[in-house]
């Protein structure tokens, strides 16, 4: 069965992928920042189509976009999350 998009992202919020990111050996330094610009593409283009409810995972998600904030789409995710609490 098709599952919705909201229900796949809160699959990818728990589990491996956003934890195991942290745990990419340093060596692998490029693949890490890779992965982390990928996700947080794809996270931004779910949030701006409004096909995902960040609602409870709001938190997990900034934590994410905080602990890579030097990748830059990490850190646009973190901005736009926090102008949609204020709007």
């Amino acid at each position: 069965s098709r599952q919705s998009f909201p229900t796949v992202l809160g699959q990818l919020t728990q589990s491996p992928p956003l934890h195991s990111l942290a745990r990419v050996p340093p060596q692998d330094n490029h693949a890490q920042s890779r992965l982390v610009q990928l996700l947080s593409v794809f996270l931004q283009s779910l949030v701006r189509a409004r096909s995902a409810q960040i609602g409870d995972m709001a938190i997990e998600i900034q934590s994410f976009c905080i602990g890579f904030s030097r990748v830059k789409e990490a850190a646009a995710l973190f901005r736009m999350l926090k102008a949609q609490e204020g709007a």
